[in-house]
C-alpha cells in the first residue's frame, strides 16, 4: 500500500510541477525595464541565499539536538533555495556576452581556491588521512567534515556549466527546454535517491553530482530575465495554490516528502513575504541580516560544522533551553559566529588578494 502511495504522490509531483511551471511561464512575462531594474531586486536573493544557509545549518545541527530532526521536512529546501538563488545572481550579472577568462578568474578566486585551501588544511590536520590521493579525493568529493563539503565541488559543477547555459539560452531557457531539464533533473534525483537509500551520503559520486540540481539552476537564470517586482496578484495567487498543493504533498503518510517542486514554491512564498516586511523598520533589519548572512554564505557553508560540533555541542547542556528551543537557539549561534569568523576571513583574504596585484 505504501508503495501505491509512493507512486500516487511522485504522479502528482509531477503534476502539480507542470502546473507551477506553467503557471510561472505564463505570469512571469514582462521583462525587467534595465539592468538598473534588476538590480533593486539583488537584495532579495542575497536574502534568499541567507536563508538557505541558515537552513542548512539548522539541518546539521540535528546531529547534537535531534529534536530538530521533524524540521528536516520542511528545510530539505534549502539547498535547492541557494541554488536557484546562485542561478539568479550569475544570470544577472552575466545578462551580455560572457568573457570567459574574466569568468573563471572570478570563480576560481572566490570559490574554488577557499575552498580547496579549507579542505586540504583540514585534511592535513588528520595525519591518518594525509597522503596525496586521499587529499585529492576530499577535494574532488568534499569528504572533509563528515561528507558534508559535498556541495561545493556540486556547485562548482553548475558554475561551470553556465556559460553554456548562457551560450545556448534560446534552447535551455525556453519553456521547452525547461521542462525537458526539470524530466532530466527529476529522473537524476529518483535515481539518486535509491543509490543514497541506505543514508544521504551511502554513495559520494551520487551525491557530489550535479544533475539533480540542473532544473533549479536553469530556472534560476530564467527568472533573472523576468520581472518578479511586476507580476500581477492573479499569477502569484495560481503559484501559491500550485505551491499549496505541493505542501501538502509533502507531508504525505507514505514518506515520500521531498516533492520536486516544493523549492520553488517556496522561493515564491518568500517572495510574497519579502514584499510585505521589507518596509517595517524591524523587517528591514530582519532582511538585512539575512542578507549579511548570504553574502558570506561561502565562508558560513565551510566553517559551520566545525563551530557546531567543536565549539558549541561541548557546552550545549549549559543552554537555557532545551529541545526546539535548543535546535533554534544552537542553529542561530552557529550561523552567527561562522559569519563573524568567515567575515573577518573573507575580507582579510580580498585585501591581501588586492595587496597582491599592486
Amino acid at each position: 500500500m505504501d508503495g501505491l502511495l509512493g507512486i500516487s504522490f511522485a504522479l502528482l509531483d509531477r503534476f502539480a510541477g507542470l502546473v507551477f511551471l506553467a503557471a510561472a511561464f505564463y505570469f512571469l512575462h514582462e521583462k525587467a525595464s534595465d539592468p538598473a531594474d534588476r538590480k533593486a531586486r539583488l537584495s532579495f536573493f542575497d536574502v534568499v541565499k541567507g536563508i538557505a544557509i541558515l537552513g542548512v545549518v539548522g539541518i546539521h545541527t540535528v546531529g547534537i539536538v535531534s529534536e530538530g530532526a521533524s524540521l528536516n521536512r520542511i528545510i530539505w529546501a534549502s539547498l535547492p533555495l541557494f541554488v536557484l538563488a546562485s542561478g539568479y545572481l550569475l544570470g544577472w550579472r552575466h545578462n551580455k556576452k560572457i568573457d570567459l577568462g574574466e569568468y573563471a578568474k572570478g570563480i576560481f578566486w572566490r570559490l574554488i581556491l577557499p575552498y580547496v585551501v579549507f579542505s586540504v588544511f583540514l585534511s592535513l590536520t588528520q595525519p591518518q588521512k594525509a597522503d596525496l590521493a586521499s587529499i585529492v579525493l576530499d577535494v574532488l568529493l568534499g569528504r572533509q567534515n563528515g561528507d558534508s563539503l559535498y556541495f561545493i565541488p556540486l556547485l562548482i559543477q553548475l558554475y561551470a556549466l553556465f556559460p553554456l547555459f548562457e551560450k545556448y539560452k534560446k534552447w535551455l531557457l525556453h519553456p521547452v527546454g525547461l521542462i525537458l531539464l526539470f524530466l532530466l533533473s527529476y529522473s537524476l534525483s529518483d535515481w539518486d535517491h535509491g543509490l543514497r537509500a541506505d543514508s544521504w551520503n551511502a554513495n559520494l559520486l551520487s551525491l557530489v553530482f550535479c544533475g539533480r540540481y540542473l532544473f533549479y539552476f536553469a530556472f534560476g537564470i530564467w527568472l533573472s530575465r523576468w520581472d518578479l517586482e511586476k507580476e500581477r496578484l492573479k499569477g502569484v495567487l495560481s503559484l501559491l495554490v500550485a505551491g499549496a498543493l505541493l505542501l501538502a504533498v509533502s507531508f504525505n503518510p507514505a514518506g515520500w516528502d521531498q516533492p520536486f517542486f516544493y523549492p520553488i514554491w517556496v522561493l515564491f512564498l518568500l517572495h510574497v513575504l519579502y514584499q510585505a516586511v521589507k518596509s517595517y523598520s524591524l523587517g528591514k533589519l530582519l532582511c538585512a541580516i539575512l542578507s549579511q548572512f548570504g553574502q558570506y554564505s561561502l565562508m558560513i557553508y565551510l566553517l559551520h560544522a566545525i563551530v557546531i560540533y567543536q565549539l558549541i555541542d561541548p557546552f550545549k547542556s549549559q543552554l537555557p533551553v532545551g529541545g526546539l528551543g535548543a535546535y533554534a537557539l544552537i542553529t542561530l549561534l552557529a550561523t552567527t559566529i561562522s559569519w563573524a569568523l568567515g567575515k573577518v576571513v573573507w575580507d582579510s583574504y580580498n585585501i591581501a588578494r588586492r595587496w597582491s596585484r599592486r
